[in-house]
């Protein structure tokens, strides 16, 4: 093999080598590297969820970094232990157990892994659980300039990490919309009071965890139940009307979108459907008058 030949594969090999370990040497380099990245390695599988958010990153922590706990650990703990105000249930984040690994983890650095995964586990849960109703409550996103909430781990937790700080992205991940707001307010109100009522309003809420945090200054809001539209500009409500929807075997699909333009007094006609199963059986046996 010529000399050059042999520098050719000596700078191909260094080159590979250099993209296998940058992860692992960019952070030292850069003045990032920080002692629990080893350990949260070590303790993330291949199977994880976070491995996708850590691994990216070179395992870099998100909650305890240089072994100094982020404000936002405890206020994530606190709002955890109010997560039955949303109907959700608290127990399943486990706040308890959070706290006694984030105590631990201040006097113990061995303990400090287990913490710091346990708290990004429940951050993403709670984003998650927030944001998306049960299966069969939601909406369909129908337009991309929507931007839907986070729906796996990694993706919570890279939203979490772009913010200027954890604390602003614990308070901008709890925001919803005014009208969950309401609502919220309103099952606080009924819990103890009215069983029938408090269960329709939690119906309601799971719903309404779809809803875009902002909805903007001009939106229209469509309430099937109540055949009803709303208008509102400037966040104000502005005007209202009856609509037609769907009925129980043909519903109103719930979607969400951006009205870019609007049919004034579009032409219709009548869906073969509803002429097949309506109204040609209606002619059969009324005549033609029916029509």
């Amino acid at each position: 093999m010529s000399p050059k030949s042999t520098a050719a594969v000596a700078i191909g090999v260094g080159l590979i080598a250099g993209l296998a370990l940058a992860p692992f040497i960019a952070p030292r380099l850069n003045g990032r590297y920080d002692a629990l990245a080893a350990p949260l390695r070590a303790r993330l599988g291949p199977g994880d969820p976070l491995k996708v958010f850590y691994g990216p990153r070179g395992y870099r922590p998100l909650w305890i970094v240089h072994g100094r706990v982020d404000p936002a650990a405890p206020r994530l703990i606190a709002a955890l232990r109010t997560a039955g105000a949303d109907n959700l249930d608290a127990d399943a984040y486990d706040p308890s157990e959070l706290q006694a690994a984030l105590g631990l983890a201040k006097r113990d650095p061995a303990a400090r892994a287990r913490a710091e995964i346990a708290l990004s586990r429940a951050y993403a849960a709670y984003v998650i659980d927030l944001h998306h109703p049960a299966e069969g409550a939601g909406f369909a996103f129908v337009d991309p300039s929507v931007r839907m909430p986070p729906s796996d781990p990694a993706e919570a937790l890279r939203r979490a990490a772009a913010a200027p700080s954890l604390t602003q992205a614990l308070a901008q991940a709890r925001r919803m919309n005014p009208l969950y707001e309401r609502l919220r307010a309103a099952f606080a109100a009924w819990r103890s009071r009215g069983p029938r009522e408090s269960r329709l309003l939690a119906v309601n809420l799971e719903r309404a965890r779809a809803l875009p945090p902002d909805l903007g200054a001009r939106f229209v809001l469509v309430n099937a139940a109540a055949e009803r539209l709303w208008f509102y500009d400037d966040r104000r409500q502005r005007g209202s009307m009856r609509v037609v929807v769907g009925a129980r075997d043909n519903p109103t699909p719930q979607m969400i979108g951006a009205i870019r333009y609007a049919l004034f007094n579009p032409s219709w006609n009548v869906p073969p459907d509803l002429v097949r199963d309506d109204i040609a059986p209606a002619v059969l046996r009324r005549g033609p008058a029916y029509l």
